[in-house]
């Protein structure tokens, strides 16, 4: 087997040097820079984007929310429920009112003793356990809870999905007397998660304490998706509703990838606002910056290596010519000499050819 002359051992040993440090040095800065954006989406981005949706939230419901309640203790409204609700046309102005003034899609009262459905347009219907659009009454005052946030379809408004917030009415001693209240289109709401999600690309929604999705930019998914049974999330989905006094992260895989979601939980509507970021599009970008400095960097290492190589070649070659010849004549000295005859005689005595020696002085 022929051995590896010591030029060629340089070139592979430079070569093999300059491409492993190189690579060396681009893996350690993808994973630094992967590290640096893992830690920024846990501390900084998802944390800030949900400070951020949650303070939305605040402004966007705190006054509807406030409004309902001064409704509630408003004695113009139970004095008339008290007085036997004779005039309608004063609830229908007073309603019409507040719905016009605070930009409300709609403004209601209900009465617990005729069970009438009082809105800005008149008397709507008389409320019935039997009827599924009226369940939400009777779940509402069996909480006993002062007031109360529910999506559904508003009847009296196209069915447009909208955000109730439904406060109870108690007379003096605490007697129930109905529940009055406004509503939010829900396209609102979903117009400032749409605008969050595009600017931030990341998924945001709000569930209730069961799980289940209360406001979302896509409708559909309103009330019928529950993260205990969504792919993925359901192995999380107790964990992330698990506190209500501070922010909770968790991760999971699905078919899109590695999910990292916080969730807060919003006290004045009794739901989570939950934000969820795909670490795999996050490091999109810095994937394709390492494809691209290993591309570059082995072009270049590739030049150095060449050049590595004709440099070699010449200073070897330069070094040959001065050991091997006369600085003056140019013609081969006496260790080329013995080098070129002890080859030329060990050919004589290998085919036993002719062989002859001419000296000039």
């Amino acid at each position: 087997m022929k051995s590896i002359d010591i030029k060629t051992k340089l070139i592979i040993s430079l070569s093999s040097l300059l491409l492993i440090v190189f690579i060396i040095i681009s893996t350690v800065n993808y994973t630094v820079s992967k590290k640096s954006i893992r830690n920024n989406i846990i501390q900084d981005s998802l944390p800030l984007i949900s400070n951020n949706v949650y303070s939305e939230l605040q402004r966007d419901l705190a006054t509807p929310i406030h409004i309902s309640s001064l409704m509630s203790n408003d004695t113009f409204v139970k004095d008339w429920i008290l007085n036997g609700e004779k005039n309608v046309s004063q609830i229908k102005k007073y309603l019409n009112t507040i719905k016009e003034k605070y930009g409300f899609v709609s403004a209601f009262l209900i009465s617990d003793k005729t069970k009438n459905y009082y809105h800005y347009k008149g008397i709507h219907k008389k409320i019935s356990r039997n009827n599924e659009h009226d369940i939400w009454y009777y779940s509402f005052i069996g909480k006993n809870l002062d007031y109360d946030l529910d999506v559904d379809n508003d009847e009296a408004a196209n069915h447009e999905l909208t955000i109730f917030i439904n406060h109870r009415i108690t007379d003096h001693s605490g007697k129930l007397l109905g529940v009055t209240g406004v509503g939010l289109a829900m396209k609102n709401a979903g117009k400032m998660l749409e605008k969050y999600m595009d600017q931030h690309d990341k998924n945001i929604y709000l569930v209730d304490n069961q799980g289940l999705v209360q406001i979302h930019s896509d409708h559909s998914l309103i009330e019928k998706m529950n993260i205990y049974e969504a792919e993925g999330l359901k192995n999380i989905a107790g964990k992330l509703l698990s506190s209500e006094d501070q922010p909770v992260l968790a991760e999971f895989d699905n078919q899109g990838g590695h999910l990292i979601a916080i969730s807060r939980y919003v006290p004045d509507f009794k739901w989570f606002v939950i934000v969820e970021q795909i670490e795999n599009r996050a490091l999109k970008e810095i994937r394709k910056n390492f494809a691209g400095n290993l591309a570059a960097g082995f072009i270049i290492t590739m030049i150095v290596i060449m050049i590595n190589i004709f440099t070699v070649n010449y200073f070897q070659g330069r070094l040959v010519e001065m050991a091997t010849t006369d600085d003056l004549t140019g013609i081969y000295n006496r260790r080329s000499f013995y080098e070129l005859g002890e080859r030329e005689f060990a050919g004589f005595k290998r085919f036993s050819s002719p062989l002859s020696i001419i000296i000039i002085d």
